[in-house]
């Protein structure tokens, strides 16, 4: 339990790095490119919320391996997930 809690707290501690960086505005805005571009097909596209939990999802294995993270090049694994 104890090291979920740590896992938990480190993952909203990048995530709140992430919007101080800029790097969540640049999520955001391939969110909405995307989402348009389905739209725009005709096609549905998952809600903000769904991206949101798979960006923090994608970014656990990361943080606990202890390795850099550049979130930008997880953006096309998390959007293109079926």
């Amino acid at each position: 339990m104890m090291r979920a809690g740590v896992a938990a707290a480190k993952l909203d501690q990048y995530m709140a790095s992430l919007r101080g960086t800029g790097v969540l505005r640049e999520f955001n805005k391939a969110f909405k490119r995307r989402r348009m571009a389905a739209m725009l097909r005709g096609e549905g596209f998952m809600n903000y919320k769904a991206a949101e939990a798979r960006l923090r999802r994608a970014l656990v294995p990361l943080l606990q391996g202890g390795a850099t993270v550049a979130p930008q090049s997880l953006f096309a694994q998390i959007f293109d997930q079926k």
